[in-house]
């Protein structure tokens, strides 16, 4: 999977997820340090990317745009070290994936995932 890590989520889940095989870039390594949300949402959309974020922002800008893509990752967990959310992330992964691609906003608790479809079927 594609993914964009935003700098309210540490580089450290941005590496351990190209770890574990997927294409993910950090804000910071892509040049995108310091911009503004809907800077990185408009990235995200060029790059075919999905969002991971702790930041409400891009909710917002998810459910307002009209669009189903990009999905947006948004991370309510209590924990907030890398290793923690990276585990929980890759976790759900195998049962959110086609939620993802369909286009979603997904909230990730520690007790449960929140599937929001932005696409009409």
């Amino acid at each position: 999977m594609r993914f964009l890590v935003d700098e309210s989520v540490s580089w450290r889940v941005a590496r351990d997820l190209r770890e574990a095989g997927h294409d993910c870039v950090h804000v910071d390594q892509s040049g995108l340090d310091r911009s503004s949300d809907r800077a990185i949402f408009d990235s995200a959309i060029g790059d075919a990317r999905h969002i991971i974020t702790q930041d409400i922002d891009f909710q917002t800008l998810l459910l307002s745009s009209g669009r189903a893509t990009p999905s947006v990752l948004l991370l309510r967990l209590n924990s907030g070290r890398a290793r923690a959310q990276f585990e929980a992330i890759q976790h759900v992964l195998p049962n959110i994936e086609a939620d993802l691609i369909a286009g979603a906003l997904i909230v990730l608790f520690d007790d449960r995932v929140r599937v929001h479809k932005t696409r009409k079927d």
